[in-house]
């Protein structure tokens, strides 16, 4: 079964067990963006697809920039990464895989501190970011982009070191 012909059953499912249009449109668009990801590895069908591709389309989303120059939101990424995931045991269920690539795939969740906001909006230092070469510490991923335009080495609130 090649890409097109899968992803085009999995959303019939969808649409044929209640999920809203909006869900079932957005999960093909999830879809045909991880079908691309594999066609760019040589993987042509949902069969041939290993939890290496699944790893590495996973550092992608991460890492490489969009079509608008910037890197996903955390949450987009997580949304991206369910829906391969809900595809793929979807489609070992109906016999249309073997293997679950995506069984031991970990979704990374998104705690909420005490004031009801995600934990890399507590911090606010952006003194050094602004007035000098020196790696900043940063509250949103807003500013850390802002900062990376600029050129500066940056370390986020999780202790992570983002390089322009």
């Amino acid at each position: 079964m090649i890409w097109a012909h899968a992803i085009g059953v999995y959303v019939n499912y969808l649409r044929t067990t209640g999920r809203s249009p909006a869900t079932s449109t957005m999960t093909e668009q999830h879809m045909a963006r991880f079908a691309s990801f594999c066609w760019e590895e040589g993987v042509f069908s949902p069969e041939g697809v290993t939890r290496r591709h699944v790893a590495a389309y996973q550092q992608s989303l991460l890492w490489k920039p969009n079509s608008r120059g910037t890197l996903f939101a955390p949450t987009s990424t997580a949304r991206m990464l369910g829906s391969v995931k809900s595809f793929f045991r979807w489609a070992t269920r109906h016999g249309h895989v073997l293997v679950d690539p995506t069984r031991e795939l970990r979704i990374p969740g998104f705690l909420q501190n005490s004031t009801g906001f995600p934990p890399w909006r507590r911090w606010r230092d952006f003194s050094a970011c602004h007035t000098a070469k020196l790696q900043p510490a940063f509250a949103t991923r807003r500013s850390l982009r802002r900062c990376m335009a600029r050129g500066f080495v940056c370390r986020s609130a999780a202790g992570w070191i983002y390089r322009m």
